[in-house]
């Protein structure tokens, strides 16, 4: 998958973990290893190449302490403006009831 958006969320994921690692001295692959996870798929998901799973959130979330809720709002987000996007959905998303509603 390569979206700008997409990339955007796995870059700023990418930066918080690697600030974190760096901080501890652990490598990506170390890092991977504990969360069980391959270290190709962590890989891939730093560089916004992969989209983050409810069980990514949860073990990307207890690594960085925060919120695995929070990490999948960012997703949502990142797929409703793709969504928002796409030729197909133009009319829809432009003409939604919804647009005034502050939820």
């Amino acid at each position: 998958m390569s979206n700008d958006l997409q990339k955007q969320l796995g870059e700023i994921l990418g930066r918080q973990i690697q600030d974190s690692i760096e901080s501890i001295r652990m490598s990506q692959r170390d890092l991977a290893s504990q969360m069980g996870m391959p270290q190709p798929r962590l890989n891939e998901l730093l560089k916004g190449r992969r989209k983050l799973t409810a069980k990514d959130a949860i073990k990307v979330g207890f690594f960085l302490g925060c919120d695995p809720m929070l990490l999948l709002r960012l997703q949502a987000q990142v797929d409703l403006e793709m969504a928002k996007k796409n030729p197909r959905l133009e009319h829809w998303a432009l003409n939604s009831p919804n647009d005034n509603v502050n939820w």
